[in-house]
This record gives C-alpha cells, sequence and structure tokens, in this order.
C-alpha cells in the first residue's frame, strides 16, 4: 500500500497543472455584427485555441458598457480589462495618439500608413506609460461633415450645431477657435439629440455612419476629407501581465493580424457603405475646387488649436513632420 501510494504521489505531481482561466472582458461602441464585432470575435476564438481554453475575450458590443469613454474608465477599476476604440476613446488614456486624427492632418489611407510606421511604436508607448497594452492599431475610415443642411463651404457649416465629444474642453475649444459651433454630448445620445434638433451636424466616417445610424438625422455627406480615424484594440495592463508571458506574443499576433485584416476590409466597404446610404436617402454634397480649398485653409486654425493644447506638442509635431515628408516624397520632380 506504501509503494501504491507513493506511485500515486509521483503520478499526480507529474501531471500538468490546469492554468487558472483567464477572462478578459471588452467592451466597444461596434454593433453586434458588424465587422468590428466580428473580428473581436474572431480574437476571441483564436485565443482560446492559442491558450488550450485559459484565456477567454468576452465581448460587449453595441455601447452597453457606455460610450469609449466609459469603457476606459471601467478599465481603470477592472469593470472591464479591455476595450476596442477609436482616437477618442484613446485620448482618455493618452492624448498622443490623437494626433493623428487630427483635422485636416491626414486625408489619404497612403499618409496614414506612412505617417503610423514612423510614430506607432512611439504611441504604443505612451499608451503603455499610462498602464495600457496596445493589442492591434485599426482605423474606422474616412472622417467627413454629415449635415441637417447641405453645406459646400465651412461658412454654411458653422452655423449647424455640430457634435463635440464630452470629457474633452480642450477640443471644444479648438471647433469654436475653427469657427464652428459644438455641442458637447456623449455619443450615446447621438440619435435623440439628432432627432430632437439638439445637433444639427457631426463628423463620423461612413462605416460608423451607417453602422450606428446617425446619418438618418443628417442626410447630408460634405465630400471634403476632415480627417482620418484611427483606433486600437487596448487591455489594462494589470490584466495583460496575468497571461503568462510565454503566452503573451502569440496573442498578441493574432490581434495584429486580425486587426491588419480588418483595415484593409473597412477600407474596401468604405464605397460601399456611401453607397448603401445614398440608396436610403443620403445626399452627397461635393464641393468645387474653389471650395475644397477653403476646407483645406481650415488647417491654419486648428492646428494652433490642439497643438499643446489638445494634443501634446511632441507628439503633434512628430505626426506633421511625417505627413509632411510622405508629401514631399509624393510631389512631382521639378524640370
Amino acid at each position: 500500500m506504501k509503494k501504491l501510494a507513493l506511485a500515486l504521489l509521483a503520478l499526480s505531481t507529474a501531471l500538468p497543472v490546469s492554468a487558472e482561466t483567464i477572462t478578459i472582458k471588452m467592451g466597444t461602441m461596434a454593433p453586434e455584427g458588424s465587422a468590428w464585432h466580428q473580428c473581436l470575435k474572431r480574437i476571441g476564438e483564436q485565443w482560446a485555441t492559442a491558450s488550450n481554453g485559459d484565456v477567454k475575450l468576452k465581448i460587449f458590443p453595441g455601447g452597453v458598457q457606455g460610450d469609449e469613454g466609459d469603457t476606459v474608465k471601467k478599465m481603470r477599476i477592472n469593470q472591464l480589462q479591455a476595450a476596442a476604440v477609436t482616437a477618442v476613446g484613446l485620448r482618455d488614456i493618452s492624448p498622443d495618439p490623437q494626433a493623428v486624427s487630427t483635422p485636416l492632418m491626414v486625408s489619404t489611407y497612403d499618409e496614414l500608413d506612412y505617417v503610423m510606421g514612423k510614430v506607432g511604436p512611439s504611441m504604443e508607448k505612451a499608451v503603455a506609460d499610462k498602464g495600457f497594452q496596445i493589442l492591434a492599431w485599426t482605423d474606422t475610415g474616412t472622417m467627413y461633415f454629415f449635415s441637417r443642411k447641405a453645406a459646400r463651404t465651412p461658412i454654411e457649416m458653422f452655423p449647424q450645431k455640430v457634435f463635440a465629444v464630452s470629457g474633452d474642453p480642450g477640443s471644444e475649444d479648438a471647433w469654436r477657435s475653427a469657427g464652428f459651433t459644438p455641442v458637447v454630448l456623449s455619443s450615446v445620445n447621438m440619435i435623440p439629440s439628432l432627432q430632437t434638433g439638439m445637433v444639427d451636424a457631426f463628423t463620423s466616417t461612413p462605416l460608423v455612419a451607417l453602422s450606428l445610424g446617425w446619418y438618418a438625422s443628417a442626410k447630408n455627406m460634405t465630400l471634403a476629407p476632415w480627417g482620418t480615424l484611427i483606433g486600437a484594440l487596448v487591455v489594462s495592463k494589470k490584466a495583460w501581465d496575468k497571461i503568462p508571458a510565454a503566452l503573451q506574443p502569440k496573442l498578441l499576433a493574432i490581434s495584429r493580424r486580425e486587426g491588419d485584416l480588418l483595415k484593409a476590409d473597412l477600407r474596401k466597404q468604405e464605397k460601399e457603405a456611401i453607397k448603401a446610404m445614398q440608396s436610403k436617402g443620403l445626399n452627397l454634397v461635393v464641393p468645387s475646387d474653389v471650395e475644397a480649398a477653403e476646407w483645406n485653409k481650415l488647417e491654419a486654425k486648428v492646428f494652433p488649436a490642439v497643438r499643446g493644447k489638445v494634443i501634446p506638442a511632441e507628439a503633434f509635431d512628430a505626426v506633421k513632420a511625417a505627413r509632411d515628408e510622405f508629401r514631399a516624397q509624393k510631389k512631382p520632380a521639378t524640370p
């Protein structure tokens, strides 16, 4: 009996001990079934496979955990451990990434990819210094104005009440400095605010405007790019550090691969989203070259209003330098 007991003890110590299941709860404004939500589900499935079920991703879509600012607050107190956010939500962690989405800073995807290739690592460090890990960078598309009244020029947009996200007084001041009439609200209140006339206009990407139904009460889209809206999948360092170190690179690689696939897919869908909204009454307002130039001139008002105030000057300057470098390379050679 003694030999049997010793044999059983030896066997039990040799068997692998099952790790405690780690559940990462992630909040997002992305609607259930949307491309963003489907991406998160794929990441969750692959995480479970790669970790033999020891790491699970539980997703809360559709803003059920509140707006992006709410999800960041909940990560800080561990009610959530992760979030899929745009530059708006990232701002509540670190203001640095918002430099990329500054109005009129980046106007094409080629510019965006070049800029992120230059400043992405420093942006990740800025976020990491605040206690969060970037799992993947994403983007949600090109920003445009959607408005109740058609606006071909900034002067026609200035009197309309434009949505400004709550929680950032500096951004509200920047809107006013550029000549707009901002109304500060939580994004979860956008639809009723549009329906009641509290807000007349907002800036958004076509996919977001379609997915969230915001365009239904602001059916004029001014075809003058206002910038590009980046986003990211983030997890609190406290939660990430609970995952075995040997497993972290595998989960990070999965997240980045799926994030890249999502970006490519969303960029293809942008034109389809515009067509879908047009079929439901969206009016495309196409400025002339002279009118488009009026929009671009706002850079001279927007940039001084955000540099060093809304966005740290060092981060802002790094992004602008990368953008200008890209544009200089694209200029035709002088004969």
